[in-house]
């Protein structure tokens, strides 16, 4: 006899979804900065050539859609305080 069975995902963050990958980069004051591109209920500000053109770095000059942001003393400082940020973001949006 075999067992029938379900894989059932949770999410934390229903109607926010990444569109980058997790990019740090150091200040010129010697702190880091993580930024992570989003998008809201399946939606962009850009369209995927945007997205290519940017090379899909929130911190290129092309980048013009949603980010989560963090700015910390450390590369893994700035990553948590950028989860901080999104988590701040879902508080305020399911509130």
């Amino acid at each position: 006899m075999t067992e029938k069975l379900s894989t059932m995902f949770i999410c934390k963050n229903i109607g926010i979804s990444g569109t980058t990958e997790c990019r740090v980069k150091e200040n010129d004051d010697g702190t880091f900065e993580a930024r992570m591109g989003f998008g809201l209920m399946g939606s962009t500000n850009m369209d995927k050539a945007g997205f290519e053109a940017a090379n899909y770095d929130p911190f290129h000059e092309l980048f013009h859609d949603n980010y989560h942001r963090g700015i910390g003393g450390t590369k893994e400082a700035a990553i948590s305080a950028m989860k901080d940020d999104a988590a701040d973001m879902m508080d305020a949006f399911w509130a």
